[in-house]
């Protein structure tokens, strides 16, 4: 036999679990409005200076100017939509989307990746083009604007870089400007071969290679909003550590039908049945399984069915 700590021995430890909820809640409500605040101001000095880019590509007659207010503009597109997706998803649970509406994050960063991989495509074809007939480029307009969008860019970043990481959706964004980062040192680069030696072919060249940089980042952001709409398992959780953290709690004797995954790019949701002995059949043990949860793998929406276990008779 077993020595097991009684279940309501235990009860000391929810007010610290409920007190990390809460406290997990509060720091989440502050991240989503720094991240929303941050978005806002990004899309804002990308909207601005793509005004500038277009009007100083006309006004330079410089194609590869024109194309990257194109590209300005799509990124504004992935930045408004990354804005819209940020304020939904700060929404409450309501009647109709009981688990709140996090996954239009992802949903915008999967739209996002699809416009990183279109923006590959545009520029490779671009690029061809340009080497079977170079555009005659205003040399010093282009170093001119494009170190002007290489400070914006640097500006847009500053903003979302802290919060790079924070979900799906703010990644997607973030690839968007760091394209664009990466686009501004190309064309000056670019523009400085052009004022210097006249070598046009520079912009193709150095287009070719700032999207192909992008494109293997924009995969790994499409891959993980879809395992997320496939609800998958996070990368970060291992499944069988938690099995085995449930196995080991006082009282339980089998855990089935185990599923973890996403709600959004930082939800995540477990559900599992867990047999237990019939003195641990008590509400007690629940809130330890699920304060275990949240202290240990930092799951706040847990299911857990307990059922007893089924004693031989003592006719048998």
């Amino acid at each position: 036999m077993h020595n097991h700590t009684h279940p309501s021995q235990s009860s000391p430890d929810q007010p610290t679990a409920a007190l990390t909820h809460s406290l997990d809640c509060h720091f989440q409500r502050q991240d989503k409005h720094a991240i929303h605040q941050a978005l806002w101001g990004a899309l804002i000095l990308t909207s601005v200076f793509f005004a500038i880019e277009l009007t100083g590509g006309l006004w330079f007659k410089s194609l590869a100017l024109v194309a990257d207010a194109g590209h300005m503009a799509t990124d504004a597109f992935g930045l408004g939509m990354a804005v819209l997706a940020s304020k939904l998803a700060q929404r409450t649970n309501c009647a109709k989307h009981t688990y709140g509406l996090g996954r239009v994050e992802v949903l915008a960063s999967l739209l996002n990746g699809g416009l990183l991989i279109v923006t590959f495509v545009w520029v490779l074809m671009e690029a061809l083009q340009r080497f079977q007939s170079p555009p005659e480029i205003h040399g010093p307009g282009m170093m001119a604007v494009s170190l002007a969008g290489l400070i914006v860019n640097v500006l847009v970043l500053t903003k979302l870089h802290p919060h790079h990481h924070d979900d799906l959706n703010t990644r997607g964004a973030y690839l968007h400007v760091m394209g664009d980062l990466l686009g501004s040192v190309g064309a000056v680069v670019a523009s400085i071969c052009v004022v210097l030696w006249g070598w046009t072919l520079a912009d193709p060249i150095l287009s070719i290679i700032v999207s192909g940089l992008l494109i293997v980042n924009a995969w790994r952001l499409l891959r993980e909003a879809l395992d997320v709409f496939l609800e998958s398992a996070p990368a970060k959780l291992d499944i069988a550590a938690i099995e085995d953290a449930l196995a080991h709690q006082p009282g339980v004797v089998n855990i089935h039908d185990l599923h973890v995954w996403r709600i959004g790019s930082q939800q995540v949701a477990l559900s599992a049945h867990v047999t237990v002995t019939p003195e641990y059949f008590v509400p007690e043990t629940f809130r330890a399984l699920e304060g275990m949860m949240l202290d240990h793998f930092r799951i706040d929406h847990t299911t857990i069915q307990l059922e007893p276990q089924c004693l031989p008779s003592s006719n048998d």
